[in-house]
């Protein structure tokens, strides 16, 4: 294998002009650049003005100071470039451009995947033949991607004007600008506005704003999941003319192609247009909404048991729908994977069958899960509310003969001990349970003694 070294400053500008198959490029700690190919002597590596240029007709691993700045005109194949502090620009890459802990990076033309994670600053790329990974990057600006994205940890704008496929993106703290989504999007946890056309469905988690715009269309269907305290304005028009408004009160289906709702005192202007369903769900509340009120415990735990009945089946249906995004994240990145493999368009399918049953078959196995958990729960609220009403019964006989002993006093009492039953083996409260009790406590729906008593009736003591 042949090398070459060239003493440098702590912060060179390199350019290289040519790589006729696969670049390496990684920053290191010294004040030099060294070049090593298994070509023997055809490596360029010279100064001309403060430039160093590099070039190299075969493969080329590239060793730089972590401070340089990079711009690679052309490579055969893959390029991947590591801890280096200062800008990466590429021109054309042939196969696969991977990125990690640079400060900023551009590419023209990538030929199959990008993957990109923790980028400093900007990420600028014009195409992507395929797909596309990018994480823990600053603000992302990406013209096409052929296939699908997946976008994670985004610190500013994520902006792509055209994607041929699905959309995972999640943690966008700028706007999420996706002009055009050829297949489904799951957007999740954005703070800025939202633009999107999905030509599939789409599942958006966000909190409107009244200083943002938010326009949202698919042909399929659209599901938006948004806090309950939030004040916005939905404009709706529905395709299939069935939308489903749900919150923590009650559930309304409205059958009609436009319809206007208003959350809170409105404000954050919300665009929906949807092929078919459109489905707007409130989660959770805002404690500055809710008022401390006493609860008479042996009174009203019948509708408490239902409260955390009621509780436990939203948790159920949250939990079901997190599981669905991650296996929905994990195919598609999965996917990605097998699709730079090279396999044929009929084995392809047959994975994809494979690995869509794969995913029903998971989902099933967690929906019996929960369902087990919540029927555990129902059990012992029921037991804890007998166990209240025997209390209940119990005082008023004990009371009912207290006032015999003052108004028949001449009759002898006569006491019958009844025979002590076996005690049955207690339930310890379980994980679930105790969270459950906390959080109502946190969402001051019961008070701290009410608590207790609910924890006591659980554990049977």
């Amino acid at each position: 294998m042949a090398k070459k070294t060239l003493e440098t400053s702590e912060s060179p500008q390199i350019v290289v002009e040519n790589v006729g198959s696969d670049l390496q490029v990684k920053g290191w700690d010294r004040l030099e650049v060294l070049v090593k190919s298994s070509s023997d002597n055809d490596i360029v590596l010279e100064a001309r003005e403060d430039i160093i240029f590099v070039s190299c007709p075969r493969d080329c691993v590239l060793y730089v100071p972590q401070k340089a700045s990079i711009e690679v005109k052309q490579v055969g194949s893959n390029a991947r470039f590591r801890s280096i502090d200062g800008s990466v620009v590429v021109g054309t890459v042939g196969t696969d451009l991977s990125v990690r802990d640079v400060g900023s990076a551009e590419a023209a033309t990538v030929g199959t995947d990008l993957s990109v994670r923790r980028v400093r600053e900007h990420l600028s790329v014009k195409t992507v033949g395929s797909s596309a990974l990018v994480q823990d990057v600053g603000q992302a600006d990406i013209e096409s991607i052929g296939s699908q994205l997946i976008a994670k940890r985004v610190r500013g704008d994520l902006k792509v004007i055209q994607i041929g496929s699905n959309v995972v993106a999640r943690d966008v703290d700028g706007q999420a600008l996706l002009n055009t989504v050829g297949g489904n999007l799951h957007l999740r946890d954005v703070s800025g506005g939202i633009a999107t056309e999905v030509g599939g469905n789409a599942t958006v988690d966000f909190a409107p704003v009244s200083w943002q715009a938010y326009s949202i269309k698919a042909a399929g269907s659209i599901r938006c999941n948004i806090p309950a305290d939030v004040n916005a304005h939905f404009e709706i028009e529905c395709g299939s003319q069935r939308i489903r408004i749900k919150s923590d009160a009650e559930t309304e289906t409205i059958k009609e192609n436009t319809y206007t709702y208003t959350v809170g005192d409105g404000g954050a202007a919300v665009k929906l247009v949807a092929g078919g369903n459109v489905e707007i769900v409130g989660q959770g509340g805002s404690l500055d909404d809710l008022d401390d009120f006493e609860i008479d415990f042996g009174a009203e735990i019948g509708s408490l048991a239902d409260e955390i009945t009621e509780q436990t089946t939203r948790q159920i249906e949250v939990q079901m729908e997190m599981l669905e995004e991650q296996l929905n994240t994990q195919l598609a990145g999965l996917s990605m994977s097998l699709g730079a493999t090279g396999l044929s368009e009929e084995r392809m399918r047959e994975l994809e069958k494979r690995l869509e049953d794969a995913k029903i078959r998971a989902a099933q196995r967690a929906g019996e899960a929960s369902q087990r958990t919540q029927e555990r729960l129902e059990r012992k609220i029921a037991a804890a509310q007998r166990k209240v009403e025997r209390k209940a019964r119990a005082s008023a006989v004990r009371e009912a003969r207290r006032h015999n002993q003052h108004t028949d006093y001449d009759r002898p009492a006569v006491v019958v001990t009844p025979p002590s039953a076996p005690s049955a083996p207690k339930d310890p409260v379980s994980e679930e349970e105790r969270m459950m009790i906390l959080q109502m406590l946190q969402d001051r729906k019961i008070s701290v003694d009410q608590a207790e008593q609910l924890l006591s009736a659980l554990e049977g003591r």
